[in-house]
């Protein structure tokens, strides 16, 4: 039976000069944190408690956001007046800004919706007023966006019979279907109708613009329907059987869904 080991034998011993230290247990390690965390609590956070100062705010961008919605409507509008073809201009708005894949116009017919040609109306198409003249409402879309609605009275003795027949019969959009025609398009009346901005604002106090449009901040809010502004215009087909003439009447009103890529 061996014997008993000494004390000096059992212990470790201690480095000279000082007694060896026991590594610290987890329990021990953990308190240790979160003394320190508390410690650093008290130091950094506790001061700015104290204060008064107010919290940290986002910056408020309802008058940058409004004036970028203004300038991106006014493009649109231009584009379109500046084109023979509102049916071109939103195909190509569609494409510059990717609303859909493929970026194709369709027109999405209401078949129920008549409206007859007023005296002024046929006035503007240089028809008498037996002279037929139809009517066609459409929603004028790119993939789901909704780009703009249009009222058309159109003169189908100056189309051609397959013209006539796909305006009857599909949603393919208007310009499209006259273009062999060699359309062009005369502006007859402009409206603005979204009030992003004050009046006069481009010589108003920043202050006053950044107060108006915090206070109709509702109005910069996307809403596909929204009516931004309105067209009516004067189309006209250079070759037969147009020869020249007005081939229709257009009412246009361009929607919020157009800038739906701004909906961020």
């Amino acid at each position: 039976m061996s014997e008993p080991l000494s004390e000096s034998e059992s212990e470790p011993q201690a480095p000279r000069g000082g007694r060896r230290r026991r590594p610290p247990r987890p329990a021990a390690l953990v308190c240790g944190a979160l003394a320190l965390v508390v410690a650093l609590l008290a130091v950094f956070l506790l001061p700015a408690l104290l204060r008064d100062d107010p919290p940290a705010t986002v910056p408020d961008r309802t008058m940058e956001k409004a004036l970028e919605l203004y300038a991106a409507a006014r493009l649109l509008d231009g584009n379109v007046l500046s084109s023979s073809s509102a049916t071109r201009a939103l195909e190509t708005w569609c494409a510059d800004h990717e609303l859909a894949n493929p970026p194709t116009v369709r027109a999405v017919r209401d078949p129920l919706v008549d409206q007859p040609a007023t005296p002024e109306v046929r006035t503007a198409l240089q028809v008498g007023s037996d002279d037929p003249v139809v009517y066609r409402e459409v929603e004028l879309r790119c993939g789901q966006r909704l780009l703009s609605t249009a009222g058309n009275w159109y003169v189908p003795g100056r189309l051609t019979e397959d013209m006539n027949r796909t305006l009857r019969e599909s949603d393919t959009p208007f310009g499209t279907v006259v273009a062999p025609l060699g359309i062009s398009r005369r502006t007859v009346d402009v409206e603005q109708l979204w009030p992003l901005l004050p009046l006069r604002w481009e010589t108003a106090d920043e202050a006053v613009v950044r107060a108006w449009t915090r206070e109709h901040v509702d109005d910069a809010r996307f809403r596909e329907e929204r009516a931004m502004f309105r067209h009516e215009a004067l189309v006209t087909g250079t070759q037969a059987p147009a020869g020249g003439l007005p081939i229709a009447l257009v009412h246009e009103t361009y929607r919020q869904g157009a800038l739906k890529f701004m909906d961020r």
